[in-house]
Order: C-alpha cells, then sequence, then structure tokens
C-alpha cells in the first residue's frame, strides 16, 4: 500500500477466475448436477482456506467473521486467497470470544445469529457451508429466502448433509 495525490493505494495480486461466488454462477446458468467441483479439486480449495484460516486465527489471533464464496479467491494456478478483512476482528491475549453481529447471513454460525459469544469455530463453521455449496451448487439455507426464514432456518434447523450417494464418504464425514 502507499499514499500518493491525497489517496491511499493498495496493490493487491490478480487472482485472474476471481472470487468462488462467480465461479458458483457460471455452475447454475450450465445446470450441472452435483457434484458441481469434483472432489479432487474441492479438497484442495478446503486445504488452502483452512491453512488461510490457521494462519488467521494461530498467527494474528484474528477472526475473519465473512467467510463466504464472494470473499474466497482463485487463480488458474489453483491457487486460493482469502479477501475481505474488513470486518475481521483481533481476538488479544486474554480475549477468546467475540458479540457483535457483523457478516453474510447465509454464512453465519448459529451462535453468531443468536447474538451469543463466538470465537474462531464460527469461521470453521462458514467454511462448511462454503465447501456445501461449492459441491452441491446450493446454498446451504436458501439464500433466496426472506431475512427472517433463513435465520430461523439456521438456528433451528440441523445443520445441512450431503448425500452419502453422491458424495464419498470421506467429504460428507468432513
Amino acid at each position: 500500500a502507499f499514499f500518493t495525490e491525497g489517496n491511499v493505494k493498495i496493490l493487491l495480486e490478480y487472482m485472474n477466475l476471481g472470487s468462488l461466488d462467480k465461479i458458483l454462477k457460471q455452475i447454475k446458468q450450465k445446470k450441472f448436477q452435483p457434484p458441481c467441483i469434483p472432489e479432487s479439486i474441492l479438497s484442495k480449495i478446503t486445504k488452502q482456506i483452512l491453512l488461510g484460516l490457521s494462519y488467521l486465527h494461530k498467527d494474528k489471533h484474528q477472526i475473519h467473521r465473512d467467510i463466504k464464496p464472494a470473499n474466497i479467491l482463485i487463480n488458474s494456478d489453483g491457487i486460493v486467497k482469502l479477501t475481505d478483512f474488513g470486518i475481521a476482528r483481533t481476538l488479544e491475549n486474554n480475549q477468546k470470544f467475540s458479540k457483535t453481529f457483523v457478516g453474510s447471513r447465509s454464512y453465519m454460525s448459529p451462535e453468531r445469529i443468536t447474538g451469543k459469544i463466538y470465537s474462531y469455530p464460527s469461521d470453521i463453521w462458514s467454511v462448511g457451508l462454503v465447501i456445501y455449496e461449492l459441491a452441491t451448487g446450493e446454498e446451504p439455507y436458501g439464500g433466496g429466502d426472506d431475512f427472517l426464514t433463513q435465520i430461523t432456518k439456521i438456528v433451528e434447523y440441523d445443520e445441512p448433509r450431503l448425500d452419502g450417494k453422491i458424495f464419498s464418504k470421506e467429504l460428507c464425514d468432513f
């Protein structure tokens, strides 16, 4: 980053395939049947997301709080990067939890939606929902629903599960 002519300029690595939500839109337009992204590719994407979160959580003591396909970038070399840290929260050494209601509701954990304290596992919940969507091509809790319906589903329904007839036991267990 640098300052010039009264503006802060930020240089970012170019991720030529864009965000995973862009890829999901292309998949949905072509009406692929699950699995939408093959498990071999999905595992590589997942590994990189989790490595990024591990660094964020363990080294930086931060919760991302907005893990969703739009905030995960990929390039044609298969490199995956987390982005949009605008609402990330640093947890100090003596602080283990947060309680603020920020982020995209479709990928929020139940404890965040209900206003309870939350920590790093809430990011892992969001990753699980992203993986579900990449595998099935569908938002786990119906992204087209109105706000109240969607948050009710997240809080009261069981977590989404992959179909064991379509997906491997390993992916379903994960």
